[in-house]
């Protein structure tokens, strides 16, 4: 969903409902609404590493990390943005 490499993110896609709720769903909707509106997309690829994964009934707990040094927000003309830093410009 969020990575989808060079695509601007749609609100409206269907796997957000699908694999999230509540409040978690909502902030998606929300920032892919805003990306959409700045013709906003990603670049690159995250790295993910799952280290533990728990499923108690109804309540699932994941602990992990990410390698986004290689993945970003890339505004309409170009500028690539860093992920987990506010934005901030790669220089």
């Amino acid at each position: 969903m969020l990575v989808a490499d060079g695509k601007v993110p749609d609100p409206a896609d269907p796997r957000i409902a699908q694999y999230t709720t509540g409040k978690s769903r909502q902030h998606i909707e929300g920032l892919f609404v805003t990306r959409k509106q700045y013709s906003q997309r990603t670049y690159g690829k995250p790295v993910l590493h799952i280290k533990v994964v728990r499923v108690e009934g109804s309540l699932a707990t994941v602990v992990d990390c990410v390698d986004s040094s290689n993945f970003g927000w890339m505004e309409k003309d170009g500028t690539r943005r860093t992920v987990g830093t506010r934005g901030a410009p790669i220089t």
